[in-house]
């Protein structure tokens, strides 16, 4: 809640080309998720943390061929911390969601990751825990990141940017209905 002031000055910022790349409605949201910060960041704040890459993009890894199978290896880790491993999965999808992915493609996505994470990590990941840890942090994403590639942008045009923002809104719209009680995984 502190940081509220923060918040507000970064979704100032990148109000123009926000609403420029995603429409005027994305003025509500950012504004909506910032003044309802007091009900969702304790909830953020306190689901399961690990190290996380949090700048996780296609500019900071690659695929490369090791035995026979592909190996990825992350590199520029000078912004990891720690945080809810569903964030380098949101960060990550916000790049690379394609138009033809639908809600049942997220909710796919996101059961086959956790079910990955919970093998290699030997520890039973709630499914709607889960699924509410990825909209946190795309909300997250949206008021701390995002505006600040805007920033970028303005002294060096980001031409994915427009695209990153659009599949934000595709992705939240999708995780909002995800997380809705009564909805099934």
């Amino acid at each position: 809640s502190e940081m509220t002031p923060l918040w507000v000055e970064l979704s100032d910022v990148a109000a123009s080309w926000f609403e420029a790349w995603c429409g005027p409605a994305i003025r509500a949201v950012q504004t909506n998720i910032i003044s309802d910060l007091a009900r969702w960041w304790p909830r953020l704040q306190a689901l399961p943390r690990t190290l996380i890459h949090n700048d996780f993009n296609p500019r900071n890894f690659v695929l490369r061929e090791h035995d026979g199978s592909r190996r990825l290896c992350v590199y520029d880790w000078e912004l990891a911390t720690h945080g809810i491993p569903q964030h380098d999965l949101a960060e990550l999808l916000c790049f690379t969601w394609h138009d033809e992915l639908d809600g049942p493609d997220l909710g796919r996505l996101l059961e086959r990751y956790r079910l990955a994470l919970s093998s290699v990590s030997g520890r039973v990941i709630d499914s709607r825990e889960w699924r509410e840890g990825f909209s946190l942090a795309l909300r997250h994403l949206l008021i701390n990141r995002l505006p600040m590639y805007t920033m970028m942008h303005r002294f060096r045009p980001l031409d994915y940017l427009p695209r990153v923002m659009a599949n934000w809104m595709r992705l939240y719209s999708l995780a909002e209905v995800e997380t809705q009680p009564g909805h099934s995984a």
